[in-house]
């Protein structure tokens, strides 16, 4: 949800029933088998071309890239091939994996870099991404929800690659319908952050301790980071979103949510408006609440539809 801050930055199903489970459990296997399948995707697309990743998704998966709305998966190929077919090239790699504790659900998060064929002049545009998937019966990761910034204003620098410290997997799984749970955090984050305190609090209070924003050259990293980010955000602006309950999934104590956001004056404030989508990925705490571990967005254009 912060990517309008002067587009400096970027940044904000399944269900279980399963009995109330807390591991410390090695998801080492887990997390191998996931940056797998998202390096084998990324060399596949390489050779074959944009079409492979797309037809990765499940039908209802959410699609969120750069300039759109929210799109389904099946119904967005069209918008999602003309912007990343050849001859424009879309790469990226892996740099993390979380994943739940019951093995089913799992997201990446990366780095890319970007030739669009609609540039009168060459560049390489480095961006970010989150990519979510769910592992079914036949142990085949399919993704059910993707968010990539692929032409941020700061992109992200080569220190990411580099880092040690990232927010960690789900230990804790509690019962009950956690997809609606994630979603009904997410909507209490947001009635919160449009309050006169500003977003920072916000982002700070739902924020897990070891949360990742992938937004600017570093990814800020832990609510002291995160925190920082907001301490000059106007006083007569704010950001305002909902998450779309038409999307999202969870399973073994992660989540994710998507969402449209936008970047508003308060009032009769003058200023610009600026509209977005982001996707957050959630963990579960060890008393059943949620607070957010992953969040980047991307700028859509005003007055598109969404997908349906």
């Amino acid at each position: 949800m912060l990517w309008p801050l002067a587009f400096a930055l970027v940044v904000h199903g399944v269900a279980d029933t399963s009995a109330s489970t807390r591991v410390s459990a090695d998801t080492s296997a887990t997390i191998a088998s996931l940056l797998a399948a998202d390096s084998a995707l990324a060399a596949e697309t390489t050779r074959r071309g944009a079409v492979v990743f797309i037809d990765a998704f499940a039908p209802d998966g959410a699609l969120l890239f750069s300039g759109q709305p929210i799109l389904r998966a099946d119904s967005g190929r069209s918008e999602y091939l003309a912007r990343y077919a050849a001859p424009s090239v879309y790469r990226w790699r892996p740099l993390h994996a979380v994943v739940s504790i019951d093995g089913r659900l799992g997201c990446t998060i990366g780095v890319s870099t970007f030739r669009s064929a609609q540039d009168s002049v060459p560049r390489e545009r480095v961006g970010a991404y989150e990519t979510c998937w769910i592992r079914g019966a036949d142990d085949r990761w399919r993704i059910v929800g993707h968010q990539r910034n692929d032409s941020p204003a700061t992109p992200p620098g080569p220190e990411n690659e580099r880092r040690t410290a990232w927010p960690h997997s789900a230990t804790v799984s509690r019962p009950g319908d956690q997809r609606t749970e994630a979603l009904d955090t997410d909507a209490e984050f947001a009635r919160v952050a449009a309050e006169p305190a500003g977003p920072g609090p916000a982002f700070v209070h739902f924020a897990a301790t070891d949360a990742m924003a992938l937004g600017g050259s570093v990814f800020q990293y832990g609510p002291e980071q995160i925190g920082a980010v907001f301490k000059d955000y106007p006083a007569d602006r704010y950001i305002a979103w909902q998450p779309d309950r038409r999307f999202g999934a969870a399973s073994g104590g992660l989540a994710f949510t998507v969402g449209h956001s936008d970047h508003l004056p308060r009032g009769d404030s003058p200023g610009p408006r600026f509209h977005g989508k982001f996707l957050t990925v959630w963990r579960q705490r060890a008393d059943g609440r949620w607070e957010w571990i992953f969040d980047l967005g991307s700028p859509r254009v005003e007055g598109k539809s969404a997908g349906t």
